[in-house]
């Protein structure tokens, strides 16, 4: 019954978590907190539930349920300096993407099913970048907007033989982006946000 709660608790924060998706940098280094603390650790050593998506070898409870719920909140400053102010309807010297903080989220979990066997599912973000330059057409920067997201999930199994495991994930990558930009100060351009499904698998030893 606790097991079933605490499923249920993960699949709802999956669900609600598509306005978190967006994150800053194109690969961010280690997947949820405790990997990227230490540097992005976690396919030669493991470092908890986050196994499922770095090595699935690794997939093993501490306790009989282990639970990780966590997120990375970034906060980037990027600008824009318009050295030729004046020329394609600049006026300012430098303006500041108003995009200044995005969250990346971190949902596993990893269940060992008797000795040999564990099983784990993993959903964190993964990748992306953004600017918001939507109030600075006046520098000649075309109030220019992007919106990149990327975010894995990834259920898995190990086997451990003695002091050896192996172990295998089948990840889901989704991505979306969006651009638009304004050539005048009154109407703007772009499709919209396009987005995609992949489907792959990885193996891992250790």
């Amino acid at each position: 019954m606790k097991a079933l709660w605490t499923l249920s608790i993960f699949l709802v924060l999956i669900f609600f978590s598509r306005q978190a998706e967006a994150i800053n940098g194109t690969n961010l280094i280690g997947f949820g907190p405790a990997s990227r603390a230490m540097g992005g650790i976690g396919i030669g050593q493991p470092v908890g539930v986050d196994a499922v998506i770095k090595n699935p070898a690794f997939i093993r409870a501490e306790k009989e349920l282990d639970v990780l719920v966590g997120m990375t909140h970034l906060f980037p400053s990027v600008k824009v300096e318009n050295k030729n102010a004046g020329t394609l309807g600049g006026v300012r010297k430098e303006v500041e993407s108003e995009a200044d903080h995005f969250i990346a989220p971190a949902f596993g979990i990893s269940k060992n099913i008797n000795d040999k066997w564990a099983f784990g599912i993993g959903a964190f973000g993964v990748s992306g970048l953004g600017v918001d330059f939507r109030d600075a057409r006046e520098n000649g920067v075309f109030a220019l907007h992007t919106d990149l997201s990327l975010f894995k999930v990834a259920p898995g199994v190990s086997y451990k033989h003695g002091d050896f495991y192996v172990g295998a994930n089948l990840s889901i990558l989704h991505g979306k982006f969006a651009l638009a930009y304004s050539l005048d100060a009154t109407n703007f351009t772009g499709p919209g946000a396009s987005s995609d499904t992949g489907y792959g698998f990885d193996l891992g030893a250790g």
